[in-house]
Formats: C-alpha cells, structure tokens, sequence
C-alpha cells in the first residue's frame, strides 16, 4: 500500500511535468497563470515539486516495491 508521502510526490512529479509539457509546446507557464505570478508563492510550488522529483529518485525502488502489494 502507498504511503501518503508516495502518494504526494508521485502526485507532485506528475503536475510539474504537465506544467512543463505546456511550458514546452505553447510557451504557457500554468504555475504561473493559475497563480497569477505571485513569486512567493510559485516559488514554494517549484520548491514543493524539486523537492518531490528528488522524493521519488531516491525512493523509487521502494515505491514501486510498495505500489506491487
């Protein structure tokens, strides 16, 4: 079974690579556009995302281990 913090850095990795698909093919930054460029707080969001990519490197062995029962 999942552990909520695999949930959420799955979750995470998932919403950054749509963001940058968009970012990508239309030049849209949705990050900023659904959060109408408030640095701070888009800031802590590509924080919360690179924190949650290096989540899922490291642990990825054991997420997919957890995610197989």
């Amino acid at each position: 079974m999942f552990k909520l913090l695999d949930l959420l850095a799955i979750i995470l990795v998932i919403l950054s690579g749509i963001n940058w698909f968009f970012i990508g093919l239309i030049n849209v930054n949705l990050i900023e556009r659904i959060f109408l460029d408030s640095s701070w707080f888009t800031r802590a969001v590509y924080l919360a995302f690179g924190a949650a990519s290096v989540y899922v490197l490291i642990f990825s062995k054991s997420i997919c281990r957890r995610a197989c029962k």
